[in-house]
């Protein structure tokens, strides 16, 4: 059952062997509970053309964007996130490495969850970087905290700009927010 106020896209960054094994299984993934989202995506969140591109990056990219009612917040969307999503993602990520070969192999990984809140007219995205997909399951469990953490610096500090980046490597999860114009700008963060 897919709950409603939901829906998500994904951003990739990666050689076709990234899109074909990784992101679109993913979607496939993701649509069985939340539906993708369709119409145009609010401005910090729109790639420019040709911007992405990882052709001598060290990392590779898997980013789902879920937007969610304004109505639908706090505990109630952490528990959608914990009991509905995250267990897909696990089981999903978790057999991603013996996929890759070549580049996708060696490359950081990088997996963000990122949610849209549209009453603040700001995007929160989390990053969980790795050197493999096993590393990056192992701290999906900070992901919640993250973002209610997030929320409340939001509460406290105001928006400032339309997209805040928080990262988690090796268990520890950046403090304070980088705080930027476009959700491509939080690509040069994961050469950090």
């Amino acid at each position: 059952m897919k709950p409603s106020g939901y829906s998500f896209t994904l951003v990739a960054v990666g050689d076709s062997q990234w899109y074909r094994e990784v992101s679109a299984p993913l979607a496939k993934v993701l649509e069985e509970v939340v539906p993708f989202r369709s119409g145009e995506l609010p401005k910090p969140l729109q790639v420019r053309s040709g911007i992405v591109t990882n052709a001598l990056a060290s990392f590779v990219v898997l980013g789902v964007t879920f937007f969610v009612a304004n109505r639908l917040a706090g505990k109630a969307l952490d528990d959608v996130y914990t009991q509905l999503i995250q267990p897909r993602f696990k089981t999903f990520l978790a057999k991603i490495d013996r996929k890759l070969n070549g580049g996708n192999r060696k490359a950081k990984k990088v997996f963000s969850v990122n949610r849209w809140y549209a009453d603040h007219n700001v995007l929160v995205s989390v990053s969980v970087v790795g050197r493999s997909f096993d590393e990056v399951v192992k701290q999906l469990d900070l992901v919640s905290l993250v973002h209610s953490k997030a929320f409340a610096w939001i509460a406290a500090n105001g928006t400032q700009k339309p997209v805040h980046h928080y990262r988690i490597e090796d268990g520890k999860v950046s403090p304070i927010p980088l705080l930027f114009d476009r959700i491509e700008d939080t690509l040069a963060a994961q050469q950090l």
